[in-house]
């Protein structure tokens, strides 16, 4: 493990409604739970999902949002999970000279940098360097990333899932990696 002294855990405000139409905070836990990422120091959090796109607000209905991120919450153990038809917010955090190795989702992930640096490589070779404030737009590509600062890294992601590719010239499926190559 660093020595380097981790992040502080971010806070998450959700918003709803009184039944009356007034709007208040949501009675969810403001600071996320962060879970460990199997044979790393990383860690991941998820602040947010959704079952459905568009997202159902209503209280009454058992697949609105609110009721969705606190099952999921409680129930994901894994940093490339989200739900199948709706979005999904996650926070990962990478010590730092860390490596996560080559994979897949079958996803649209927009990946914001808001501490430290990471760099994004391709599996075709290609890489790039992403600082505080850029923006990952990850369209089910197979990649790494890598946090090539001093510090800890950390990324917020928002994850729609994607249809795959059917028809393309090549098939469009999840893939995890692990340190040496071996499949999850």
């Amino acid at each position: 493990m660093s020595d380097t002294p981790r992040l502080p855990a971010p806070k998450t405000f959700i918003t709803t409604h009184k039944p009356d139409g007034t709007s208040v905070f949501a009675p969810t836990p403001e600071t996320a739970e962060y879970k460990a990422i199997s044979n790393t120091t990383n860690t991941f959090a998820d602040v947010h999902a959704a079952p459905s796109v568009p997202i159902v607000l209503d209280p009454s209905n058992e697949s609105n949002d609110l009721a969705t991120t606190t099952t999921y919450i409680a129930s994901n153990r894994h940093p490339a999970g989200f739900p199948a038809a709706g979005p999904a917010i996650r926070y990962v955090d990478y010590a730092p000279g860390t490596y996560v190795p080559m994979h897949r989702t079958v996803s649209v992930d927009y990946g914001v940098v808001v501490a430290g640096t990471v760099e994004l490589e391709l599996d075709g070779g290609e890489k790039r360097t992403a600082h505080v404030g850029d923006m990952v737009v990850q369209r089910g590509t197979k990649h790494s990333w890598r946090n090539v600062g001093e510090g800890w890294a950390r990324m917020l992601y928002v994850m729609l899932p994607a249809e795959t590719a059917i028809g393309a010239p090549f098939e469009l499926k999840a893939e995890f990696g692990v340190p040496g190559g071996a499949k999850v």
